[in-house]
């Protein structure tokens, strides 16, 4: 059964709010962490329209994730989760805040992107049709 919850937003600063109680949410088990994670992006997605309108608002908002405490008690699962969520997602709105997260904590730790090539994101396809040209 999926839980979702209804928001009613005034302004900007309701919306960091909202954001940061999602991101305080003490989860201790990987269901309550996939739970506090679709709750980030199906909320950050649905108000992306109203609230996000620059690259540093989006860059905000996924720097808020990477300093949570969700994020920091559980880096490995919530990395992994956020990666499938990249293979798997159609929402444009969605897969804009996932790379940028990606981005983000990759460059910082290297461990991102080693995950991310593990689970197949990237692909050689294109490399060697450019070599085939050269």
């Amino acid at each position: 059964m999926e839980f979702e919850v209804s928001y009613q937003l005034d302004d900007e600063q309701q919306f960091w709010d909202e954001l940061d109680d999602i991101l305080a949410a003490r989860c201790q088990s990987h269901g309550l962490i996939d739970d506090a994670l679709r709750s980030y992006f199906a909320f950050v997605s649905n108000y992306k329209g109203d609230y996000l309108h620059t690259e540093y608002d989006i860059a905000r908002c996924s720097l808020k994730l990477l300093d949570s405490a969700l994020f920091s008690a559980h880096k490995e699962y919530v990395r992994r989760q956020i990666i499938y969520s990249l293979l798997e997602e159609d929402s444009p709105d969605t897969l804009h805040l996932i790379v940028a997260l990606l981005l983000f904590d990759g460059r910082d730790n290297e461990i991102t992107f080693e995950m991310m090539n593990e689970e197949g994101t990237f692909t050689e396809t294109g490399r060697t049709d450019l070599r085939e040209e050269g």
